[in-house]
């Protein structure tokens, strides 16, 4: 008898990187294709769960709500999505291109209520069988603790509030996009790599166990994480020393985004050693040099696809396998 498996996936954010998880997504979905002989399926037919943050968030929502992973590659190819603000007390680059590409990719795909699909017509759609969670961090509350917030798909108080405004939400880089005045809410949102769920792993961990195990107790749990890639250098001890404060202060953001998913992996990778029904891969790629550690090298998204390219080819029949398609 075949096991129920909920099959859940959490992408991570990392600006133009994002490239990199997208593809490899496209790799793994035809290794399920091939392996059930099903060219149809796609990846609102796989995903029970999905969560992303930034640009995860951006891969994340429009999946579950029935977009090919193709289309949204071809989006996140767009360089024309990326249009240059120059004055300097402007944030670097405007939203609205990367939404309207977003609003149209929906609305070419007939889904329910095109860009102006709600919370409340995800669960509709799926009857509740599938979530959507996109991370974003509330910034009125004062530092030094910004405050994470989670668009939960399954929540009352989500129900009637647009997608695409969370997923505008989810990438309001303060430096990059900059942060949304929310009248709706009454709150200033932030990019969720702002806060410490730009990896947010035991926030859908949680959510899967008091969800869907509550209706499905006996179901093994099968979550995947992508991130965007990570670049390690090492420097000499003499000149670590030599180092001061204040010229490491512009590297905090990514020091952090980088401790984020090491600790909430690790978190779940102890989960799947002490619990048999829960299975945890992790799929993050080191990037070859430090350029490429950057969050938005317009001229880089060959590079990236590349990178999504052959890690997708060694991960895809692995992961396949993972989720119970053999």
């Amino acid at each position: 008898m075949e096991r129920d498996t909920v099959r859940a996936l959490v992408i991570a954010g990392g600006g133009i990187r994002g490239n990199i998880p997208s593809v490899i997504l496209w790799h793994i979905l035809q290794s399920i294709r091939l392996n059930t002989k099903n060219l149809d399926l796609g990846y609102k037919d796989i995903l029970d769960f999905a969560a992303g943050s930034s640009v995860g968030g951006i891969i994340a929502a429009p999946l579950i709500c029935g977009i090919p992973i193709s289309d949204i590659n071809k989006a996140l190819r767009d360089k024309d999505i990326w249009q240059r603000r120059y004055a300097p007390w402007t944030p670097k680059w405007k939203r609205e291109p990367i939404l309207d590409r977003l609003s149209k990719v929906l609305t070419d795909n007939k889904v329910r209520n095109g860009a102006d699909i709600t919370f409340g017509d995800i669960d509709d759609m799926y009857n509740g069988s599938k979530l959507l969670m996109v991370t974003t961090v509330n910034k009125n509350r004062k530092y030094p603790a910004a405050e994470n917030m989670f668009f939960k798909s399954w929540q009352q108080r989500w129900r009637h509030f647009k997608v695409m405004d969370a997923v505008a939400a989810t990438f309001a880089a303060s430096y990059y996009f900059g942060n949304i005045n929310n009248d709706q809410l009454q709150k200033v949102l932030a990019d969720g790599g702002e806060g410490n769920q730009n990896s947010p792993i035991a926030q859908a961990m949680g959510s899967i166990n008091r969800r869907i195990r509550k209706v499905r107790p006996g179901a093994d749990i099968r979550l995947l994480y992508i991130g965007t890639g990570f670049y390690t250098e090492y420097r000499s001890y003499k000149k670590a020393s030599r180092m001061g404060m204040v010229r490491e202060a512009a590297n905090v953001p990514m020091m952090a985004m980088e401790q984020a998913w090491e600790t909430q992996s690790y978190l779940a990778m102890t989960q799947a050693e002490i619990d048999p029904r829960f299975g945890f891969k992790m799929i993050n790629p080191p990037l070859p040099n430090k350029e490429l550690s950057s969050l938005d090298r317009i001229k880089d998204i060959s590079k990236y696809v590349s990178i999504g390219d052959e890690v997708g080819k060694e991960v895809a029949e692995d992961v396949a396998q993972f989720w119970g398609y053999k």
